[in-house]
């Protein structure tokens, strides 16, 4: 399976990365023009720095947006950085919440494998992975994070199991 075409049963991306990378390029393309044109005592290690630091964040932004999840069936296959990894839901055997900036991810325990699930970079991660867990798998083990998100899920209606 290639990781650049669209894979059955994946999940559309949730981030919104467009405007963070427009406003701190033109702000670093700004700032590097003004200390271009004035010149003042030391400007070229602050065009430097501002333009390894605009690389850093273009870096973390790229690497976030290629988190992807698909789930067909009771295959769920998941990317993150640059591994592709697919997991049958009987194979898990317990689950743990990671809190993220954007909202829970977890990471699923299928014999000596752990798969990052990024739930919270896709719409509808949370439901969908759930959906898939209860409906597939066989009563893996969830710590209390996970719980907690899954009553929450039940209780705002996104799933019905």
């Amino acid at each position: 399976m290639s990781t650049e075409e669209r894979w059955p049963g994946e999940l559309e991306s949730s981030l919104r990365w467009q405007t963070g990378v427009v406003v701190a390029s033109a702000a670093a393309l700004v700032l590097s023009g003004v200390m271009l044109r004035e010149r003042p005592p030391g400007w070229a290690a602050v065009v430097a720095l501002v333009l390894g630091l605009l690389v850093v964040y273009l870096a973390v932004v790229w690497s976030r947006s290629r988190a992807r999840m698909a789930i067909w069936g009771t295959e769920l296959t998941v990317r993150r950085w640059r591994q592709v990894q697919a997991v049958d839901a009987s194979e898990v055997t317990a689950v743990r919440q990671r809190l993220t900036g954007l909202g829970p991810d977890f990471v699923v325990v299928a014999g000596d494998r752990r798969l990052h699930v990024p739930t919270s970079r896709v719409r509808r991660g949370h439901s969908s992975f759930f959906e898939w867990l209860l409906a597939h798998g066989n009563d893996p083990e969830l710590d209390r994070g996970t719980r907690r998100t899954l009553k929450l899920v039940r209780e705002r209606g996104l799933i019905e199991r």
